[in-house]
């Protein structure tokens, strides 16, 4: 019989699933983006416009893949441990990057002429 038949004992019977480190990712990747949204708004409120466009090259790119992570970790909860773990973290990180692409794209380019 395997130990997870028998009922195990001790740490190893109290750790949890694997997966859950993709969910905690995800956690952490939407405590950032929460941040972010609220450094980029009390930027925008207390200082000026350029300041907040400082702060919103962080802030916004945060805001996307924190929300994009959590959602993705739903959606692989049940997989492959590999896939649950790697997920949120990926696709968190990627919308990350995407997102200051997009911001430096926006405020460089489509910023000035409006």
């Amino acid at each position: 019989m395997r130990g997870d038949e028998v009922g195990m004992t001790g740490s190893a019977a109290s750790a949890p699933s694997p997966t859950w480190v993709g969910v905690i990712a995800a956690g952490v990747l939407f405590a950032f983006g929460l941040l972010g949204c609220v450094a980029t708004g009390l930027c925008a409120a207390v200082a000026s416009e350029s300041d907040a466009m400082a702060v919103a090259y962080i802030g916004v790119p945060l805001a996307l893949g924190g929300v994009v992570a959590p959602v993705i970790a739903a959606l692989f909860r049940r997989s492959q441990p590999a896939l649950a773990i790697g997920m949120p973290i990926g696709c968190g990180c990627a919308t990350i990057v995407t997102g200051v692409v997009g911001v430096v794209v926006f405020f460089t380019a489509i910023w000035p002429s409006l």
